[in-house]
Protein backbone atom coordinates (compact mmCIF):
# COMPACT_ATOMS: atom_id res chain seq x y z
CA UNK A 1 0.00 0.00 0.00
CA UNK A 2 2.96 2.51 1.13
CA UNK A 3 4.52 1.69 -2.45
CA UNK A 4 1.28 2.37 -4.27
CA UNK A 5 0.51 6.05 -2.21
CA UNK A 6 3.77 6.90 -3.06
CA UNK A 7 3.25 6.79 -6.27
CA UNK A 8 0.09 8.63 -6.30
CA UNK A 9 1.86 11.38 -4.40
CA UNK A 10 4.72 12.23 -7.77
CA UNK A 11 4.23 14.77 -10.35
CA UNK A 12 3.45 12.65 -13.56
CA UNK A 13 6.53 13.83 -14.63
CA UNK A 14 8.04 12.52 -11.66
CA UNK A 15 6.01 9.04 -12.05
CA UNK A 16 7.06 8.71 -16.26
CA UNK A 17 10.49 8.93 -15.11
CA UNK A 18 9.78 5.34 -12.00
CA UNK A 19 8.52 3.32 -15.09
CA UNK A 20 11.66 4.31 -17.04
CA UNK A 21 13.46 2.11 -14.62
CA UNK A 22 11.58 -1.07 -15.96
CA UNK A 23 12.30 0.10 -19.42
CA UNK A 24 9.39 1.79 -20.93
CA UNK A 25 9.99 4.27 -23.14
CA UNK A 26 9.39 7.81 -23.03
CA UNK A 27 5.70 7.88 -24.50
CA UNK A 28 5.12 4.35 -22.70
CA UNK A 29 5.42 5.66 -19.65
CA UNK A 30 3.97 9.23 -19.78
CA UNK A 31 0.76 6.98 -20.63
CA UNK A 32 0.88 4.72 -17.87
CA UNK A 33 1.77 7.71 -15.38
CA UNK A 34 -1.35 9.24 -16.44
CA UNK A 35 -3.97 6.38 -17.09
CA UNK A 36 -2.79 3.35 -15.97
CA UNK A 37 -2.07 3.72 -12.20
CA UNK A 38 -4.81 3.94 -10.54
CA UNK A 39 -6.24 2.68 -7.45
CA UNK A 40 -7.44 -0.33 -9.63
CA UNK A 41 -4.55 -1.24 -10.75
CA UNK A 42 -2.77 -0.77 -7.14
CA UNK A 43 -5.07 -3.18 -5.51
CA UNK A 44 -4.95 -5.90 -8.35
CA UNK A 45 -1.12 -5.61 -8.22
CA UNK A 46 -1.18 -6.46 -4.56
CA UNK A 47 -4.34 -9.22 -4.69
CA UNK A 48 -2.23 -10.83 -7.17
CA UNK A 49 1.26 -10.56 -5.43
CA UNK A 50 -1.22 -11.42 -1.94
CA UNK A 51 -2.82 -15.07 -3.55
CA UNK A 52 0.46 -16.27 -3.65
CA UNK A 53 1.23 -19.51 -1.39
CA UNK A 54 4.16 -18.75 0.91
CA UNK A 55 5.37 -22.09 0.79
CA UNK A 56 5.96 -23.60 -2.49
CA UNK A 57 6.18 -26.95 -0.87
CA UNK A 58 3.00 -26.94 1.49
CA UNK A 59 0.58 -28.38 -0.99
CA UNK A 60 3.32 -30.79 -2.75
CA UNK A 61 4.69 -32.92 -0.37
CA UNK A 62 8.27 -32.53 0.30
CA UNK A 63 9.55 -33.03 -3.86
CA UNK A 64 8.18 -31.01 -7.04
CA UNK A 65 8.57 -32.01 -10.29
CA UNK A 66 6.89 -31.61 -13.83
CA UNK A 67 2.84 -31.25 -13.98
CA UNK A 68 0.12 -32.73 -16.18
CA UNK A 69 -0.88 -29.11 -16.88
CA UNK A 70 0.98 -26.96 -19.39
CA UNK A 71 3.16 -24.30 -19.02
CA UNK A 72 4.92 -22.07 -20.51
CA UNK A 73 7.71 -19.56 -18.34
CA UNK A 74 8.20 -16.23 -19.62
CA UNK A 75 11.24 -14.71 -19.74
CA UNK A 76 11.64 -11.19 -20.32
CA UNK A 77 15.38 -10.28 -20.34
CA UNK A 78 15.51 -6.93 -19.48
CA UNK A 79 13.22 -7.02 -16.46
CA UNK A 80 14.80 -6.24 -13.39
CA UNK A 81 12.59 -8.91 -11.48
CA UNK A 82 13.27 -12.00 -13.47
CA UNK A 83 16.04 -13.96 -13.15
CA UNK A 84 16.71 -15.93 -16.22
CA UNK A 85 18.67 -18.81 -15.10
CA UNK A 86 16.33 -19.31 -11.97
CA UNK A 87 13.04 -19.21 -14.71
CA UNK A 88 14.68 -21.76 -16.44
CA UNK A 89 15.60 -23.95 -13.62
CA UNK A 90 11.53 -23.73 -12.62
CA UNK A 91 10.74 -24.41 -16.14
CA UNK A 92 12.95 -26.94 -16.29
CA UNK A 93 11.41 -28.39 -12.87
CA UNK A 94 7.63 -28.01 -13.53
CA UNK A 95 8.10 -29.61 -17.63
CA UNK A 96 7.55 -25.76 -18.96
CA UNK A 97 7.79 -24.32 -22.01
CA UNK A 98 10.60 -21.02 -22.20
CA UNK A 99 9.46 -18.46 -24.05
CA UNK A 100 11.96 -15.39 -24.12
CA UNK A 101 11.05 -12.15 -25.37
CA UNK A 102 14.77 -10.43 -25.65
CA UNK A 103 15.47 -6.77 -25.55
CA UNK A 104 11.68 -6.22 -23.39
CA UNK A 105 11.33 -5.16 -19.69
CA UNK A 106 8.90 -5.82 -17.05
CA UNK A 107 6.32 -4.63 -18.80
CA UNK A 108 6.64 -7.25 -21.88
CA UNK A 109 3.46 -7.19 -23.22
CA UNK A 110 2.87 -3.31 -23.50
CA UNK A 111 6.40 -2.75 -25.00
CA UNK A 112 5.98 -5.66 -28.18
CA UNK A 113 1.75 -6.53 -28.12
CA UNK A 114 1.68 -7.81 -31.39
CA UNK A 115 4.68 -10.21 -31.25
CA UNK A 116 4.01 -11.15 -27.55
CA UNK A 117 0.50 -11.73 -28.32
CA UNK A 118 1.56 -13.65 -31.07
CA UNK A 119 3.79 -15.96 -28.57
CA UNK A 120 0.97 -16.24 -26.02
CA UNK A 121 -1.21 -17.72 -28.82
CA UNK A 122 0.89 -19.60 -30.13
CA UNK A 123 1.61 -21.58 -26.66
CA UNK A 124 -2.45 -22.07 -25.82
CA UNK A 125 -2.69 -23.13 -29.94
CA UNK A 126 -0.19 -25.73 -29.16
CA UNK A 127 -2.42 -26.73 -26.24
Amino acid sequence: EAYFASLKELSLADMAEAFKVYDVDQQGAEQLASSALDDDMGTCILDLYRSATPNLYAHWGNEIGATKAPGNVIIATKDPFCVEAFSREMAAVFGAEVTVFEGLGHWWAYQEPEATGQAICKFIDSI
